[in-house]
């Protein structure tokens, strides 16, 4: 045991340390200790909470123009990933965002006229591939499929998350879930539609309502990604501002736009308006190489849509879009799960110290979702308990018990 768990006969002494116990009586729990000081205050007093305010969209004019979307179905079949109109033409990408969008009457998946390469996450001299964006097209994402990504250099993802004011990517749980407990850093994506104020305000609240239901940090980093035509019928920078603020209401304050080099050279969104260093561009070179990387005055770069990864075989082919980091952005995005470093058998028996006031939860704290706070560790004071297993993560070492 550790030095500072002390057993004095059946007393269970933890000093200096939060001692935290995970379940209700009568049922296995897992409890920690943690290191604390003089201001530091109980997990469930930082934790965020997971229930949002519903915010009301601003009245306006009813004769103001907005998007003919309602016409439009989301379904699987027509949905997009991200940066999908770039391979038709990987290096001047022209605006023909329609190719990637999950709404698109006629969908195109991935098949197109042009032969886009494709590359291997062994190559040598490839750009870095720092962080994968996925969408529903990706399919079901292991753990493991992650931590192989890792051993290439992936340390984030960007799931999208909503299209329009309808489609929800089914899988974004899942892959976001997974991706937590690989230890990746999770951002979200949100694939655009609007032509008004109006329209990206609808838009930025049914996004953020949905990161919203899903738990997801206000530390996440959000990402407008504008490449739709229909875009352009309005101001695309003044509505993506909209959008941005909107989110910014919500208590997100963590944006990025993302499109293809061809709007941003021309500035159908601006740089100068929205900020470089929140601006991730998609360019896909025939031979990208680490010598010569471009757009580095931006947050990141998306250099191709068709990497594969050693046995990670899911969604198109086991195909990915990849990036490299060029400010951290994507990388320092959401609050990432615990990896637990250990677990093992235990068998000491004691009494829970009193004059402490720490969460109890059904499972290891920060290692995996859907862990609520069940009660508070005064419930267990006194009482004696069987400690059965012992964990380690990087912020603790955890102890299962029952009473």
């Amino acid at each position: 045991m550790k030095k500072n768990f002390i057993l004095i006969g059946v007393l269970v002494a933890i000093t200096g340390f939060n001692s935290q116990a995970w379940a209700n009586e009568n049922t296995e729990v897992v409890s920690s200790t943690e290191q604390t000081t003089e201001t530091t205050s109980s997990i469930s007093e930082t934790e965020e909470s997971n229930n949002s305010t519903q915010m009301e969209s601003d009245n306006q004019s009813k004769e103001e123009e907005t998007n003919s979307s309602q016409e439009i179905e989301i379904t699987e079949s027509n949905n997009s990933p991200m940066g999908k109109q770039a391979q038709k033409n990987p290096d001047f990408l022209p605006a023909d965002p329609n190719r990637r969008s999950d709404l698109v009457e006629t969908p195109q998946l991935r098949s197109y006229a042009l032969s886009v390469p494709y590359f291997a996450a062994t190559e040598p001299n490839r750009p870095s591939i720092n962080f994968i964006d996925v969408s529903s097209h990706n399919g079901n994402i292991s753990v493991n499929d992650y931590n192989i990504m890792k051993r290439y250099g992936v340390t984030g993802v960007v799931v999208k998350l909503t299209e329009f004011t309808t489609y929800v990517n089914p899988y974004a749980k899942t892959q976001i879930e997974n991706a937590k407990q690989a230890g990746l850093s999770v951002s979200v994506y949100h694939y655009s539609w609007f032509s008004d104020a109006k329209m990206a305000e609808a838009e930025a609240d049914f996004f953020a309502s949905q990161a919203s239901a899903l738990g997801l940090s206000k530390n996440t980093v959000m990402v407008n990604d504008a490449e739709q035509i229909d875009m352009a019928k309005g101001n695309v920078t003044a509505n993506s501002v909209v959008f941005r603020n909107r989110l910014n209401a919500w208590g997100y304050n963590k944006v990025a736009h993302y499109s293809m080099f061809d709007w941003f050279n021309r500035k159908i969104l601006d740089t100068a308006v929205l900020g470089l260093q929140n601006s991730w561009v998609a360019q896909y070179p025939y031979n990208p190489v680490n010598t010569n990387l471009l757009h580095t005055n931006y947050a990141a770069w998306q250099w191709s849509s068709e990497v594969t990864f050693p046995n990670v075989n899911t969604g198109i082919g086991g195909k990915f879009d990849v990036n490299i980091s060029y400010n951290n952005l994507f990388l320092s995005s959401g609050d990432s799960y615990d990896l637990i470093d250990y677990e093992k058998d235990v068998n000491v028996k004691g009494i829970i110290k009193s004059g402490q006031n720490h969460g109890i939860y059904s499972k290891i704290y920060n290692t995996e979702g859907d862990n609520p706070r069940l009660a508070s560790s005064p419930t267990y004071a006194g009482k004696d308990v069987e400690i059965i297993k012992e964990a380690k993560t990087v912020k603790a070492t955890w102890y299962q018990f029952k009473v």
